[in-house]
């Protein structure tokens, strides 16, 4: 209780600069093929990075890992193709809670894509990933219509 009252009394009193770490937090990565449709939901992995400091993100398995407590902007971007009448649903989850759902389905038109956002308070070493339904599949190709993306927006104290 005492660190969590020092982090609010020196935040009002403009003394933010002593508590941060300078450390900058980004994050956006991509996929290039197809994915699924799987017999299990997995977190969903990546193949492509544009910007990964200090690797908080894995790409094997799609998991971003807080390095710092702070706040967090989120995006997700996903692609539904031609021939593929039951579009992705993928969910942003943060520590085995969902936040988010995005899904594109079902539209008579061919191809669609979907996004969603957020930003969201997160302890550094909390991980966030997106979740991928069992029975779906993802569209993309080398246009990286897949995407995730993220940023620390800034630091703050959590008990």
């Amino acid at each position: 209780m005492m660190k969590y009252f020092v982090c609010v009394v020196l935040l009002a009193i403009g003394a933010s600069a002593k508590l941060s770490t300078g450390k900058g937090v980004a994050f956006s990565v991509a996929r290039e093929t197809n994915f699924g449709p799987l017999e299990q939901p997995t977190s969903l992995p990546f193949e492509v990075t544009f910007a990964n400091t200090d690797n908080c993100i894995d790409l094997a398995s799609g998991i971003f890992t807080a390095p710092v407590s702070g706040y967090y902007y989120f995006n997700v971007n996903i692609h539904r193709g031609e021939g593929n009448p039951d579009g992705p649903i993928v969910r942003m989850v943060v520590e085995s809670d969902m936040k988010l759902r995005s899904h594109e389905c079902c539209d008579s038109d061919g191809t669609d894509s979907a996004s969603n956002s957020l930003v969201f308070p997160m302890k550094a070493g909390h991980k966030a990933w997106l979740h991928f339904d069992e029975g779906r599949t993802l569209t993309s190709t080398a246009d990286r219509e897949v995407t995730f993306n993220g940023f620390l927006v800034h630091e703050a104290c959590f008990e």
